[in-house]
């Protein structure tokens, strides 16, 4: 309805208003928000000198197609609650005299619907009336219902609620459910009613007749010996939806009208209030769009995934009953997927295509509750071959004509249940897409035409060619999740997201080698092991990601066909109405597995998922080529955006997992080769290990420059180890290895037959190795040779830069402006917001952080060999044998010695290694069978008359000699060598803090261009010293005896530093007291004559006599584990 406002103009006022259009029409959001007035906007200015004047010249009026177009669409634009403004008629003004514009010359308005009217609308016709329908369509099986079901499928095509749509449309729906369940209520009152003039009640009407059951399918039955629950299923389904459709019908009537009286009236205060509240309604227009400012972009996200909610959406209800009916749906799964993975835009040729699928969907629906009619179910039985294989399932059945109350069979599966759901959401869901692009169309429609129209009268009326150009720039979307300026938290989420879904999506070559290995893991058979093969074969070339790329077209079109046998083999048909050549057990090898009337909702689903990682693999091979044609910059404002959003915290991450994945790789090989049964590829495992950190204590040059070859090496043989295992389950490999081979060999190796589900939870803790070690090598080794390369001092030549008290503070904090005043300012401020309080905090826990850092290592490469040298001893304690008399030997040279610090803790790590090896070779099938069983290291040493026998109590019981020498059978060898792996894990631990404080000690002297060595005092606070190359003294920096005096800091700092120096012969008398008090035997006196000689001499004659009394312990700690140890059983001493 268009209404013409009435001209203001002033022959006294020769201001003019400058003429601009803002259109805030959203194309894209239109459907989701109320629309904004769209009006032309008009400005005062009083200023002629600044501003431009604007005089009406000639005669306007508005042209008769115009006129006849507005009036024809008036109620289309209501729809869409659009404002358009045409110019208005200055026939009535002067041509050679100035006129002042009105604000609103024209004005077409729709006034929307109140949100109280909206909800309450929104209540009736979208919630209960379909509630309604849907109860009255599934608790009562007639002809009936099926038309409640057909209007239930009806309302999404009905629209958004709207004047025009509750104008037509749903009054329209609701005087159709109202007049058919009026028709129905009407029929059973005189159906009942001639039941009841017959009497007695219902002797017209028998059971089991055609009458009868033609009766019940138009909802006529029989109410005598009926309970409540009968009479209620029958009769108030009908009552219920005449009421509620009665309720919307006058509802919606009360609504027009209610908006009829409210636009007349508004129409006479339309002009003055108008003109009055031009400028104000300009600002509530930018406070309103501020406020609503989060919905463009939660709504562009939503629009982003709405693909993918399709996409699942659709698969699920294809997975969920495979079947011929449901296959329809499998192929549009597959044609959406194989299509986006192309890079294929969806246009309108995909809308039509979804449209069509809806009326399939539809179509589904109805034979689906038409098969639950007694006449269907007698035409094709139910749980036959040709019902199992269309996907119609009786959920209801009536198998008493007698009693005809329906009832729900128990006998089916979860997915016959869950199907129609499944198809009643997909087909909600894309009837509302659907009905959203058709709407969305329609209204790009009316907005170009009368876009078009207001353009042409605004160029009869002035001439402003850039009014054209803001319209046409307001049609576009606001936001954009592109947006790189949206400095906003919101905005900084969404573009951090984003980058990480980019960052994944580049690398998504190593999810689908991922998802090759774990396809073929989960799912054994001969078609999978291609994806076994295929991974292997692409993680060792050199440019793994390009080769994947380029394979990604053919082993996904591979996948496809696989997801396709699955569903094809997921039909609910028997193993034997398939007619297979082969059987079963040969079939399940090649990879075609029958479920035999159970769900494959499973197996579909895994394989899909698996297939997703493939489809985004192929997706971003074919942007890739096509960005090698066309260029485009939308990378780099991505790694713009994520560099000013989550640049720091991924660079960060990335730093991290450079640094530390290494120790992830060491521990995985641990894992690998002692979990579970000790086998020989295990042992070739430990190997690894072994020699990995056995060649990082001989040579860190060595291990530097191996290290890459180390990796590919494991690589390799975790893959001939994984594909060997998993070739070795099928039947024909099996049976001909064990023709040649024994079966405690292959026992030894680590090849046996086991169950599918059992060889997936095997192969996956060497699948994850693999794939661990693979991202260590093609991802962080670079970084990780880049990170520990020894800097040099050689070159070193000039001034310092800095003093040694410069030296320490940075090594501290790893910065130089420790003291500066923005640092200090930052310390001392007063936060204002939360923001300055969190950063202020932040700054006080790094600085902390990187003081407990620097400490920790400085402690650690004081204290790392003690610990080894207290690790050996307790490993020879707590497993005493003759083997580890050389750990008690190493550790008594250790302590003596501290020079051959290295020495000691390389023969250690040799040791240890080989006890390591020599028991798990020890747990073999073959040596079991060849030492252990046949008694080689066991001897009895007494002869047993022919008429005794041996006793619990008896002496004479054969020793052996193997356990005294420190091997043992045993079943969890992850604990029996447990701590010799400490062990060898300490070894590293004391290497890697030597060689991290000696690359510390070189970065530090290349900064500051000086020379750092260690200090001469083994102290933990001021630990550097400078040398001066050219007259070999050196410079220290320490808190000394005076100094400890000028505040409790340095106190404590020099009570650290020199505590044992100071009291160490005091410690020594309290640990001899200990020990005293702890044996109380000979040894123990021997102890307290030691420690009184020592506390009535004095320090220079303590110090003399002290080497003898370290020779004495020496003596009394090996003949004490000697004496333990004992002799070897096999001597029978």
């Amino acid at each position: 309805m268009m209404y013409l406002n009435k001209i203001c103009s002033s022959p006294t006022n020769n201001t003019s208003e400058k003429v601009s259009s803002t259109n805030t029409f959203d194309i894209e959001l239109q459907h989701l928000q109320p629309r904004r007035r769209q009006t032309i906007n008009y400005y005062h200015d009083n200023d002629d000198n600044n501003k431009d004047q604007y005089y009406a010249s000639t005669r306007h009026s508005i042209p008769a197609k115009q006129q006849e177009f507005y009036s024809s669409k008036s109620d289309q634009l209501s729809s869409i609650h659009n404002t358009a403004e045409l110019p208005r008629d200055t026939s009535a003004i002067s041509s050679t005299d100035p006129i002042l514009i009105s604000p609103l010359p024209l004005v077409v308005e729709e006034k929307n619907l109140s949100l109280m009217i909206r909800s309450i609308l929104s209540g009736l016709i979208l919630i209960l009336l379909p509630v309604a329908l849907l109860s009255g369509t599934i608790f009562r099986f007639s002809f009936i219902s099926f038309i409640y079901g057909v209007l239930l499928l009806i309302i999404p095509w009905l629209g958004t609620i709207n004047r025009e749509n509750i104008r037509t449309r749903y009054r329209l729906l609701t005087l159709a459910a109202g007049l058919i369940s009026l028709l129905a209520i009407i029929a059973q009152i005189i159906f009942q009613s001639i039941l009841l003039a017959n009497k007695p009640y219902g002797h017209t009407l028998n059971n089991c007749t055609i009458t009868t059951e033609i009766l019940q399918y138009f909802g006529l039955e029989r109410l005598d010996n009926s309970n409540v629950i009968r009479i209620v299923r029958l009769i108030v389904p009908d009552v219920v939806i005449f009421v509620l459709s009665t309720i919307c019908f006058f509802v919606i009537r009360r609504t027009l009208i209610l908006l009829r009286r409210r636009q007349r009236s508004e129409l006479q205060t339309s002009i003055a209030s108008d003109v009055i509240n031009s400028s104000p309604s300009m600002d509530s227009s930018t406070s309103t769009t501020t406020k609503r400012s989060s919905w463009p972009r939660l709504l562009s996200i939503v629009r982003r995934i709405r693909l993918f909610i399709q996409f699942i959406i659709v698969g699920f209800a294809a997975f969920v009953y495979p079947s011929i009916i449901n296959s329809i749906y499998f192929i549009f799964f597959l044609i959406i997927a194989f299509v986006w993975s192309l890079s294929v835009k969806f246009g309108k040729k995909y809308e039509l295509v979804r449209a069509l699928l809806v009326i399939y969907t539809g179509m589904h629906l109805l034979i689906l509750y038409l098969y639950q009619f007694t006449f269907f179910q007698e035409a094709l039985p139910p749980l036959s071959l040709w019902s199992n294989i269309t996907g119609l399932t009786a959920i209801v059945i009536i198998n008493n004509c007698t009693e005809n109350e329906p009832y729900v069979a128990t006998n089916l599966t979860w997915n016959d249940y869950i199907n129609p759901c499944a198809i009643l959401l997909l087909y909600f869901y894309f009837a509302f897409e659907t009905n959203r692009a058709l709407f969305q169309r329609k209204i790009q429609s009316n907005t170009t035409t009368v876009q078009s129209l207001e353009q042409q009268s605004l160029v009869a009326t002035i001439d402003r060619p850039d009014t054209l150009e803001q319209s046409s720039r307001s049609l576009q979307p606001r936001w954009s999740l592109d947006q790189s300026s949206d400095q906003t938290w919101q905005g900084r989420i969404i573009f951090v997201i984003l980058s990480l879904l980019r960052v994944l999506e580049r690398q998504s070559y190593l999810l689908s080698l991922i998802a090759m290995l774990a396809w073929s893991i989960t799912f054994h058979s001969l078609l999978t092991l291609i994806f076994l093969i295929w991974a292997c074969l692409l993680w060792v070339l050199p440019n793994s990601r390009k080769w994947c790329l380029r394979m990604s077209p053919f082993f996904t079109l591979y996948g496809g066909i696989l997801l396709i046998l699955q569903y094809i083999s997921g039909f609910r048909i028997s193993y034997d109405q398939f007619k297979f050549s082969y059987d079963r057990r040969t079939m399940e090898q090649i990879g075609i597995r029958t479920n035999d009337y159970y769900p494959a909702f499973i197996p579909l689903l895994i394989k899909s998922l698996y297939m997703m990682i493939f489809w985004l693999t192929l997706r971003q091979y074919i942007n890739e080529r096509r960005s090698l044609n066309a260029p485009s910059t939308e990378g780099h404002r991505l790694s713009i955006s994520a560099d000013l959003y989550g640049g720091r915290l991924g660079q960060w991450f990335i730093n991290f997992l450079t640094k530390y994945w290494i120790f992830v790789s060491c521990g995985m090989i641990l894992i690998v080769s002692i979990r579970g049964t000790v086998v020989i590829y295990r042992i070739i495992y430990m190997v690894f290990y072994l020699f990995f950190i056995l060649s990082f204590q001989i040579s860190f040059g060595f291990w530097r420059r191996t290290a890459s070859t180390f990796h590919l090496t494991i690589i390799i043989y975790s893959m001939i180890i994984l594909i060997g295992l998993y070739i070795y389950q099928f039947e024909v490999v099996n049976v001909f290895l064990s023709a040649r081979l024994s079966e405690e060999l292959l026992t030894s190796i680590g090849l046996e037959v086991v169950r599918s589900d059992v060889l997936a939870v095997r192969l996956l803790t060497p699948s994850a190795f693999l794939i661990i070690n693979i991202m260590q090598l093609y991802y962080f080794h670079s970084g990780w040779m880049d990170l520990i390369t020894m800097p040099s001092d050689k070159n070193i030549q000039g001034t310092a830069n800095g003093t040694l008290q410069d030296i320490h503070a940075y090594a501290k904090e790893n910065t130089k402006n420790l003291n500066s005043p923005h640092s200090q300012q930052i310390l001392k401020s007063e936060p204002k917001t939360w923001q300055e309080s969190l950063y202020k905090f932040y700054f006080r826990a790094n600085r902390l952080y990187k003081k407990i850092v620097y400490y920790s290592w400085r402690f650690a490469e004081l204290h790392s060999y003690k610990l080894v040298l207290f690790i050996m001893v307790l490993v020879a304690v707590l497993n005493v044998c003759a083997y580890n008399i050389s750990l008690i030997i190493l550790t008594i040279i250790g302590l003596i010695l501290l020079r051959l610090r290295l020495l000691i803790s390389l023969l250690t790590l040799i040791i240890t290694g080989l006890y390591i090896l020599a028991s798990m070779c020890y747990q073999l099938e073959i040596v079991k069978q060849l030492i252990a069983e046949k008694d080689i290291f066991v001897k009895n040493c007494s002869q047993i008359p022919s008429n005794e026998t041996l006793d619990s109590n008896s002496n004479i019981i054969p020793n052996d000699t193997a356990k005294w020498f420190g091997l043992e059978l045993t079943t969890n060898i992850d604990r029996f060598v447990g701590m010799y792996i400490l062990l060898t894990i300490v070894l590293t631990f004391d290497a890697i803090v030597r060689y991290r404080q000696r690359h510390r000690r070189l970065t530090l002297s290349v900064h500051f261009n000086v020379h750092i060595i260690e200090n001469r005092f083994p102290i933990l606070f001021e630990p550097f010293a400078l040398k001066n190359l050219h007259d070999d003294t050196y410079q220290y920096d320490i808190s000394s005896y005076q100094q400890a005096d000028r505040g409790v800091i340095n106190f404590l700092k020099y009570l650290i530093n020199f505590l044992f120096y100071r009291f160490g012969l005091e410690i020594c008398y309290v640990t001899t007291v200990i020990v005293i008090g702890v044996r109380l035997d000979i040894i123990a006196v021997l102890y307290a004559i030691w420690l009184g000689l020592f506390l009535i001499s004095s320090r220079r004659f303590i110090k003399r006599i002290w080497p003898i009394y370290i020779f004495f312990q020496i003596i009394l700690y090996s003949v004490q584990y000697l004496s333990v140890v004992g002799a070897p059983p096999i001597l029978c001493f």
